[in-house]
């Protein structure tokens, strides 16, 4: 019993950290750093005041869109040295490049050479579970994904390719906003079961707009905060495990006779 209070403790912890966490990304991204600033309304009902030096623009404005090649089942294999990236392998800010991994040929990687991406590029998943908002999630492509390979784009997964006076960091973050991804699953359509997005919806959701100066401050003040938010987090989930191994070796010594019950 006391083992399994410290777990629920170590638990709610880990649930308090997540909030935080949430409570300083919004904040950042939809009001800056500076507590301070003069604040005015954006003029879009959902995305309310923001800093009077801050605009609004569409997506379509601030990126470019790469959609996915239409790769034939048939051309893919089991290894190699390019990766298809479908949408079982895009969560949020995780790659998931050992889930079901298939690979092209350079011939076929040469066909599909519009498809190929690169760090700095927000992937995004456009299909999923109609109503349950499974999907939409995003990713930020950094060098340590292209490691030891070249990454080709599946269909039903997009990309963002950050234009000029845009911080690819800041957005990553912005996406995930509760507000924004209302907007977003407002143009969901699709059958009884799977829901989809459309490139053209997606494109035409207003998001804020601050100068490119405090979108890389921000991204890089979040990058700093959630690793370190993160890493608390990591400590406390490595506690529950060593404790929950700790309750089955106290478990099987008593079950085996090791220690009697006093």
């Amino acid at each position: 019993v006391f083992v399994d209070a410290i777990i629920a403790e170590a638990k709610a912890s880990i649930e308090e950290y997540k909030a935080w966490k949430a409570s300083i990304i919004y904040e950042a991204v939809t009001k800056g750093l500076n507590p301070d600033v003069p604040m005015k309304d954006s003029g879009i009902e959902w995305i309310g005041e923001i800093p009077e030096n801050w605009r609004v623009a569409k997506l379509s404005t601030l990126f470019s869109f790469k959609g996915g090649y239409a790769f034939d089942s048939s051309e893919f294999g089991l290894n190699g040295n390019n990766q298809v990236i479908r949408i079982g392998n895009v969560k949020n800010d995780l790659l998931l490049l050992d889930t079901s991994p298939v690979y092209i040929s350079d011939e076929t990687a040469f066909k599909a050479q519009k498809s190929k991406l690169d760090k700095g590029q927000i992937l995004f998943t456009m299909t999923g579970t109609k109503g349950k908002r499974d999907y939409f999630y995003t990713l930020l492509l950094k060098d340590n994904h292209f490691s030891d390979k070249k990454l080709y784009l599946n269909q039903r997964v997009g990309c963002f390719v950050e234009k000029d006076n845009v911080c690819a960091g800041y957005y990553n973050y912005l996406l995930k906003d509760k507000h924004i991804l209302d907007v977003i699953f407002l143009y969901e359509t699709g059958t009884a079961n799977q829901g989809n997005l459309g490139i053209e919806s997606i494109k035409n959701t207003k998001v804020q707009f601050p100068p490119l100066s405090e979108q890389q401050s921000i991204a890089s003040y979040l990058d700093e905060k959630c690793s370190e938010i993160d890493n608390l987090i990591s400590i406390k989930q490595s506690k529950i495990e060593s404790l929950k191994e700790y309750k089955k070796s106290i478990i099987y010594e008593y079950v085996t006779g090791k220690k009697e019950v006093i």
